[in-house]
C-alpha cells in the first residue's frame, strides 16, 4: 500500500530566526571631496620642476662646452679647428638657446663647416661627450705627388684634385718624399732639340737583345709615324695657357696619378736609377719625361703599361749599353713596343 506523503516547510519561530546579512556600501554622501588647492599645489610643483630642469639644461654652465678634443690632425693646427667649432656655435637657437649648449649642438652641422674650411681633411667625426666636451676624429688626406705650375707648387691626393700648398713649415711633410711633377707648356730638354743636330750627322747605333732593338735617335727622323707625332704635339702646344693651380683643381685624373705612382715604385724596386723628378705637358699629351740624379732625362709614354716600360729600362741598363757610357748618356727614350732609343 502506497501511502501519499506531503512536505511540509518546518515553521521557524520568530525567536529561533538568524539576523540577515546585508552588503555594507557607503552612501555617496558619506565620500570626501579632494581640496582644490591640494591638486593646484600639484600641478604648480609640477611645472616648478619641469621649468627647473629645462633651465638646468638648456641654460646651466653645466652643459655648456668648454672642451674641444682634436685627435688625428697632422697640417692643420688645433687653434684653427677650435675657432671654427665655436664659431658655429656661437649664435643663438631661436634667439633664446645658447647655441654652444650640449644638447643643442649640430654636429652635422660642424662636419660639413670643417670639411668645407679645410681642403686637408678626408674624413672628419665629431662626438659629444657628457657633460662639456666635444670630440673631433680627423683623417688628413696622404699626398704623394707634389705638382708645379707657374712656380707654385700644389700637394695632391689620389683623385688628383690639388688640397693643399706647398709650404716649408709644414712640419708634417717635411721628412716626406713626394713625387714631385712639374707642367710645362713648352720643355727646353726635349727630344726634338736634338733631332737637328742628329739629321746632319745621319749616325745609327743600333744594338740588339733578345726583347728590345736599341737605335740612337737619329733614326728617329726617318721614321714618318714619330714625324707625325710630333707635328701633333707641336699642334697641342698652340694656344695653351697654363693658369695658377687653385685649391680643389682637378690637376690629373685617376689613370694619370696611378700610371705615376706604379712607374715610381718600378722605377725604385726594378732599377738602381734614382729620379729626381718629372716633367709633363699635361695629361692629355700621354708622355712624362724623367729626370735623375746623374742628368739623364728618359721619356715614358703614359698609355703603355708602366711595369712593361720599366722592365724594358732595366734591360736596357743591364744589357744594352756599357757601364762606361751610363754616365755620359743624356736621355732615354722609351718609344711604345719594345724599341728604346738613347743618346
Amino acid at each position: 500500500m502506497i501511502r501519499n506523503f506531503k512536505f511540509r516547510r518546518k515553521r521557524i519561530k520568530p525567536w529561533q530566526r538568524k539576523p540577515r546579512i546585508f552588503a555594507s556600501h557607503k552612501p555617496i554622501f558619506f565620500k570626501k571631496n579632494k581640496s582644490g588647492s591640494a591638486k593646484n599645489l600639484k600641478r604648480g610643483l609640477l611645472i616648478a620642476f619641469v621649468f627647473f630642469v629645462a633651465y638646468f639644461i638648456f641654460f646651466s654652465e653645466f652643459f655648456i662646452i668648454k672642451k674641444i678634443d682634436i685627435n688625428g690632425n697632422k697640417t692643420i693646427s688645433n687653434k684653427n679647428i677650435e675657432k671654427i667649432i665655436k664659431n658655429e656655435n656661437s649664435n643663438p637657437i631661436l634667439a633664446i638657446f645658447p647655441g654652444n649648449n650640449f644638447f643643442l649642438t649640430n654636429e652635422e652641422k660642424i662636419e660639413k663647416k670643417l670639411l668645407s674650411e679645410f681642403s686637408e681633411i678626408k674624413t672628419i667625426t665629431i662626438k659629444k661627450k657628457l657633460p662639456d666636451t666635444i670630440k673631433a676624429e680627423i683623417v688628413e688626406k696622404n699626398p704623394l705627388i707634389l705638382w708645379c705650375r707657374t712656380e707654385s707648387c700644389y700637394y695632391l691626393d689620389t683623385e688628383g684634385i690639388a688640397f693643399m700648398a706647398e709650404s716649408s713649415d709644414t712640419e708634417a711633410y717635411k721628412d716626406k718624399k713626394f713625387i714631385k711633377i712639374i707642367e710645362e707648356v713648352k720643355i727646353k730638354e726635349e727630344i726634338e732639340d736634338e733631332l737637328e743636330r742628329e739629321k746632319e750627322e745621319k749616325e745609327t747605333k743600333p744594338v740588339f737583345l733578345d726583347n728590345i732593338q736599341n737605335t740612337i735617335d737619329s733614326e728617329i727622323s726617318d721614321n714618318p709615324e714619330h714625324d707625325e707625332r710630333e707635328n701633333d704635339k707641336k699642334n697641342e702646344d698652340k694656344n695653351i695657357i697654363l693658369e695658377p693651380i687653385k685649391i680643389n683643381d682637378k690637376i690629373a685624373n685617376e689613370d694619370f696619378i696611378n700610371f705615376v705612382f706604379k712607374l715610381d715604385n718600378s722605377i725604385k724596386s726594378d732599377t738602381d736609377i734614382k729620379i729626381k723628378y718629372y716633367k709633363t705637358k699635361g695629361v692629355k699629351t700621354r708622355e712624362i719625361i724623367a729626370y735623375s740624379d746623374k742628368n739623364i732625362r728618359i721619356y715614358f709614354n703614359t698609355a703603355d703599361d708602366a711595369k712593361l716600360q720599366t722592365t724594358y729600362l732595366k734591360d736596357f741598363m743591364s744589357k744594352g749599353i756599357g757601364k762606361n757610357e751610363i754616365n755620359t748618356l743624356e736621355y732615354i727614350y722609351l718609344k711604345s713596343g719594345n724599341k728604346i732609343f738613347y743618346k
